[in-house]
C-alpha cells in the first residue's frame, strides 16, 4: 500500500474520530459509536489492508461513505446549516475513491454480463 492509498484512511480516521467525539458531546450515540469504531478500523486498515482481498478494501470505502451519509443526515436533523453538505461531500469522495481504486474489473465475474 503506497502513501497515496493511506491518505484517505488517515484523513477518514481523524475526521470520524473528531465527528464521533462531537456527536458524543451532544449525546448522539447513534453517530458517535460507529464513528469511533470506523476511525479505529481505518487506523487498523493501514496495517492490515494491503494483504486483504479487493472486496474487503472496497467494503471499507463503502462503509466509510455510508457512515458519512449517516452523519450528514444526523447533522441535518440537528439543524446545522452547512455541516451536512460537508459530510455529504465526504461520503461522495469515499465512494469515488473506492470506485477509482477498484474500478469495474474488480467485480467478480458472476456480477458482470457473460456472453
Amino acid at each position: 500500500m503506497t502513501g497515496r492509498e493511506r491518505v484517505p484512511l488517515v484523513v477518514g480516521a481523524v475526521v470520524f474520530l473528531l465527528g464521533g467525539m462531537a456527536a458524543y458531546d451532544v449525546s448522539d450515540y447513534v453517530v458517535a459509536v460507529p464513528s469511533v469504531v470506523m476511525a479505529v478500523c481505518n487506523l487498523l486498515a493501514i496495517r492490515f489492508l494491503p494483504r486483504a482481498p479487493d472486496a474487503v478494501q472496497l467494503g471499507l470505502f463503502v462503509l466509510n461513505g455510508a457512515l458519512a451519509l449517516l452523519t450528514a443526515y444526523s447533522t441535518y436533523a440537528a439543524g446545522k446549516q452547512w455541516l451536512p453538505y460537508a459530510w455529504g461531500l465526504a461520503a461522495v469522495v469515499f465512494l469515488i475513491a473506492g470506485a477509482a481504486k477498484h474500478g469495474r474489473n474488480a467485480l467478480p465475474t458472476t456480477w458482470s454480463r457473460q456472453r
